[in-house]
């Protein structure tokens, strides 16, 4: 079953990079928002289709964690309408982010946000292992102890969960939680 191929992948990344090529590498919807997603930097696969007004997309080059990532893969011009593999790395948040038209896609201004990403190409760099399962974030942070960290994901990836950012994500969500008198959900 799932567990079992899951400890394949487990095994398979252990062993010499040659093998990385050929680890699974995980498929998204247009709608998936970059901030909806822990993992640092991590290649995925977009959907045919995603070159839609309904796929909302923040900024030009660096763009706002609130934007679909493969909105934005087509609006920088990495991908086109047909889908594909890419290459989404994360940045620290901006003052500002600059909406264009850009490869038939419109993008938004927003004036600040917690997190950026850029998009580049997909191709794996040598010797590095990129997770082949994603750790989504959840509003049931909001409901952690503070200080605590609670990985909550999406499979049974919690070997590829980097902790340092996730106990970093996890306190600075939290943080915003309890500098507010009721616990109220964050929902992204």
């Amino acid at each position: 079953g799932a567990v079992s191929i899951f400890m394949g992948i487990v095994v398979l990344t252990m062993k010499a990079s040659v093998i990385e090529m050929f680890l699974a590498v995980p498929q998204i919807n247009c709608d998936v928002k970059a901030g909806k997603i822990i993992n640092p930097e991590f290649v995925v696969k977009c959907p045919a289709g995603c070159q839609d007004p309904r796929y909302h997309v923040y900024g030009t080059d660096v763009y706002a964690s609130y934007s679909s990532v493969c909105g934005a893969a087509i609006h920088s011009g990495v991908l086109d309408n047909s889908g594909g593999k890419i290459l989404v790395r994360k940045l620290a948040g901006q003052s500002g982010y600059k909406g264009s038209y850009s490869n038939g896609v419109q993008s938004l201004s927003l004036p600040r946000w917690r997190e950026s990403f850029i998009v580049t190409e997909g191709k794996p760099q040598k010797g590095v292992t990129y997770p082949s399962a994603l750790t989504y974030s959840s509003s049931k942070i909001a409901a952690a102890k503070a200080g605590k960290c609670s990985c909550v994901t999406s499979s049974k990836s919690s070997e590829f969960v980097n902790m340092e950012y996730c106990v970093l994500g996890d306190s600075v969500e939290i943080n915003i939680l309890t500098s507010q008198a009721p616990l109220t959900p964050v929902i992204f």
